[in-house]
């Protein structure tokens, strides 16, 4: 036994298979224990939904196929190998100090998840010697329990959803990719022998600085090797993690060395795929520590939206977030806040992990039905929409989540960070790295923001730049020091090659010099050519600045704004406004001329020239000429600029677009406002009978998986029962003896075709009573002696004669069940006219051989051990004469 420090509980030194079975597993556990050879070193325990309401037949049917001993859990039972271990019903089963533990189920309307809890206990208790196998089964139970038992360092195998009767459970399992195996039932137990049996590959051997130095190399081998095919280097993780996972993966892949490994590893690249899996894989959940989600209600959103304005974007970071679970927590957590103090502020949820698959399944926002285990009832119904067996985030919730793919060690953290959550990452790197990556969340974080940790982490070494809120959760607030990160070199990511600041700028300038030396040239190119113009977009914003441009341009006063219209004078503001217009409705290019304008003190006359430009990615932009331009035809619409006149024309366009744009807006808030009421209506309708309805489904889903379980046992044992009244069916045909099975109520209930040769009986005669049926038995009360057996209960036998003057013996036995119930009575006739025969012809020739020893004119004696047997009648003479 080794101790396990984080749960205070012995770990047993052997494996315990954890089976999950649902819908259609009997079959499943058959083929699994009939091909498991009896005698090894493993516990198995098999864990069913069963109906509260049956009896369950499992015990009796899983006996048939192993040789090891099957029995029913019960509370404080001990663990032992060689033993075969089934749930009873309406319990959870989970395992504390190599010991069963039973708990009740909670509530009849609460789908339980019975698989889920004791593969999270078996987690837990046994580690890396814990063996979870998903068989088939409807819903997804066993799922969530697979990610504790893979985090753990145990292996899962799945059974492949073509041979399972329903795939849901082992489907649901496949879909995260966190299976170890896709087996046939069959197929299962020589690779969990052939996994169990091995030696670790990493245990030491030989001297330990030497092995030490053997281990790094091959680690450093491998971690090249990972990184040749991901761009994720490994090296700064513990060391202790990175051996676990590799020992795993070794046994897996049947290496008995970490060298044989890495050969494998060389060669299969497929395994690469595998092992770097493996080593990212997250566990997480929906409110992971509830206490620690009610503390970021209490005290850290207040804080966060106090005087903070609608308009100003709320920023969240949730680092390694693996599937998402906890980023949607986030979203429902604020979501919740705002709707209770009315407000609808600007949030930004940036979730980012280095794992793509795992960043790819959390954008879907779809989860199996075992959230309801941590979801509460009511956001299941508010934040999330039912379809099928899987719960998908609402898409406000969406909404709320930017996810992508972000490696802490080498990318640039995010900047002005409200609250930034990284939960049990930190833990898995080395010292030097946490310390690093600490550093850059407290650059990243606002002057007052939140920093929540694992419950396993800590600030660490920058600890004097936080504030503790909740030392149990781990939940700090920033200082507001932007100091220097701890780290000088930020050159150095991993372990490999440190770059020389003077080579890389070098390095750098060389690469560059091309592109720095073009870029020049077209800066020169549009300063010396081009005349003044600004170059903007359909929206009328500042784009670029061209020539000597900058005289006509002045930056506003307030906020600013790179609208261009209120960047000119007001004489061209008009103008520039009426042909920018012109423009974008009827593309083609506007000049106007002799138009007057103030520039400063001067009074001058430019002419204006606007342009459509067309690009393939920002559509349409417009560049707008102050020159005075050369003779010759103008293309496009040329005349004289009258300021009255365009002034005039402007502000007609302007209340036009007011006027249709009041209009539009009025009719949409119309239509809005009835749509949100009909919507608010029907809305609230919808929840309450969602809310049923969703309770509703769980109770059946639940029943039915239950039902067919249960009616899988019974066709089992229905097939038993009509094999066995089939060879009771031939037994009563082929045998010679006469037999009526008799009722209480001496009612005909069965009788053998041989009893119809003295009692005339046909088949209809089944349920009638015996008076009503004649015999050939002579002197026979067959009613009177049934009533006498049933009330004494003593058998009666005798011999009797038909009218046809054969011999029988009739026996009358109380029927029994296994019950020791007295359910009638059974008769049975013998045919012995046979012995009665021989009996007869016996005594005639024992007549006629005394016959002939008595006229026989001489003395006969028969002698043994000197006395007289048998004389004859002149014997007798002889003995009277003497």
């Amino acid at each position: 036994m080794k101790p396990n420090c984080s749960n205070q509980t012995k770990t047993l030194d052997f494996y315990i298979v954890g089976i999950g079975a649902s819908a259609g597993g009997l079959e499943a556990l058959e083929q699994f224990f009939t091909n498991m050879p009896p005698g090894n070193s493993l516990a198995f325990v098999v864990i069913q939904h069963l109906s509260p309401d049956y009896k369950s037949f499992m015990p009796e049917l899983l006996s048939k196929r192993t040789a090891m001993h099957v029995t029913q859990i019960k509370d404080g039972m001990e663990i032992q190998p060689g033993n075969v271990y089934l749930n009873p019903p309406r319990h959870n089963v989970t395992i504390s100090d190599g010991r069963f533990q039973l708990k009740e189920h909670e509530s009849a309307q609460k789908v339980n998840l019975t698989i889920d809890t004791f593969f999270e206990s078996l987690a837990e208790n046994q580690e890396e010697k814990a063996v979870a196998v998903v068989l088939s089964g409807t819903g997804s139970d066993g799922t969530r329990g697979c990610r504790a038992v893979k985090e753990a360092g145990g292996i899962i195998l799945v059974q492949d959803d073509k041979t399972a009767k329903f795939n849901g459970m082992p489907r649901s399992v496949i879909m995260t990719k966190i299976y170890d195996y896709i087996l046939a039932p069959g197929s299962m137990p020589d690779t969990i022998l052939n996994y169990t049996g091995q030696t670790s590959p990493v245990s030491s051997k030989g001297p330990e600085e030497e092995k030490a130095e053997e281990t790094n190399d091959l680690l450093s081998k491998i971690f090249s090797l990972v990184q040749q095919n991901y761009a994720i280097d490994f090296s700064l993780y513990k060391q202790s993690t990175i051996l676990r996972c590799l020992d795993r993966r070794a046994r897996i892949c049947q290496q008995p060395t970490l060298e044989a490994y890495f050969s494998f590893l060389s060669v299969h690249h497929d395994e690469v795929e595998n092992l770097y899996n493996s080593l990212l894989i997250g566990v997480t959940k929906f409110f992971r520590d509830k206490e620690a989600f009610e503390i970021l209600r209490d005290k850290v959103l207040p804080e966060i939206l106090k005087g903070k304005e609608e308009s100003v974007p709320v920023r969240v970071w949730v680092a390694g977030c693996s599937t998402g679970e906890e980023a949607y927590s986030l979203a429902i957590l604020f979501r919740e806040y705002m709707d209770s103090a009315q407000k609808n502020f600007n949030l930004k949820i940036f979730a980012t992990d280095i794992d793509s698959n795992a960043v790819e399944y959390a954008s879907t926002g779809v989860y199996p039905v075992s959230i309801s285990e941590d979801v509460s009832l009511e956001r299941l119904n508010r934040y999330f929409i039912k379809r099928k067996d899987v719960y998908q985030v609402t898409k406000s919730i969406r909404e709320m989540v930017i996810f992508s793919i972000h490696n802490l060690i080498s990318n640039p953290p995010f900047y002005k960070i409200d609250l930034l959550s990284c939960r049990n990452l930190l833990i898995y790197f080395q010292p030097e790295l946490q310390t690093r990556i600490l550093a850059s969340f407290q650059f990243s974080l606002e002057k007052s923001g939140f920093l929540f940790l694992g419950s396993s982490e800590s600030t660490g070494a920058i600890s004097s730049c936080f504030s503790t809120i909740d030392a149990k959760w781990k939940i700090f607030r920033n200082k507001g020091t932007k100091s220097r990160p701890l780290i000088d070199d930020f050159s150095v990511i991993t372990t490999g090659v440190k770059v020389m600041p003077n080579q890389g700028e070098d390095y750098i300038r060389r690469l560059s010099r091309d592109t720095w030396e073009m870029e020049d040239i077209y800066v020169h190119l549009i300063e010396q050519c081009l005349p003044a113009s600004v170059l903007v977009d359909e929206y009328g914003d500042l784009v670029q600045v061209c020539g000597d441009a900058d005289k006509f341009l002045r930056v506003p006063k307030g906020r600013a704004s790179n609208d261009i219209l209120k960047m000119v004078p007001k004489d061209l503001s008009t103008a520039i406004g009426t042909a920018i217009n012109k423009v974008k409705k009827e593309k083609i290019t506007v000049t106007y001329t002799n138009i007057k304008t103030s520039l400063g003190a001067d009074q001058v006359t430019i002419d204006l020239c606007v342009k459509p430009l067309f690009t393939k990615k920002s559509g349409i932009l417009i560049l707008v000429e102050f020159n005075q331009l050369a003779g010759g035809e103008q293309k496009g619409c040329v005349e004289n600029f009258d300021t009255i006149t365009k002034l005039h024309e402007r502000i007609n366009d302007l209340e036009q677009e007011l006027q249709y744009t009041k209009e539009s807006l009025q009719a949409s808030v119309e239509e809005i406002e009835t749509s949100s009421e009909e919507l608010q209506s029907a809305n609230e309708e919808l929840l309450v009978s969602n809310e049923e309805l969703h309770s509703t489904n769980e109770e059946l889903q639940s029943v039915n998986e239950e039902l067919i379980v249960v009616n899988t046992q019974y066709q089992y044992k229905i097939q038993e029962l009509s094999d066995l009244n089939n060879d009771m069916t031939n037994f009563i045909n082929s045998t010679t003896i006469g037999t009526i099975f008799l009722d209480t109520d001496l009612c005909i209930r069965k009788f053998t075709p041989a009893i119809t040769r003295e009692i005339n009986l046909i088949e209809q005669d089944i349920n009638r009573p015996i008076h009503h049926i004649s015999h050939h038995l002579i002197n026979e009360d067959i009613v009177s002696t049934s009533k006498e057996v049933i009330e004494n209960l003593i058998p009666v036998e005798r011999e009797v004669r038909s009218e046809n003057n054969r011999g029988y013996i009739i026996k009358y036995f109380p029927y029994r069940t296994n019950e020791n119930l007295i359910k009638g009575v059974v008769i049975s006739l013998v045919d012995i006219s046979k012995r009665k025969e021989a009996e007869e012809k016996l005594l005639k020739s024992k007549q006629r051989y005394e016959t002939l020893i008595n006229f026989s004119p001489y003395a006969i004696f028969l002698i043994k051990d000197n006395i007289i047997q048998l004389t004859n009648l002149e014997g007798v003479k002889i003995f009277q004469e003497e």
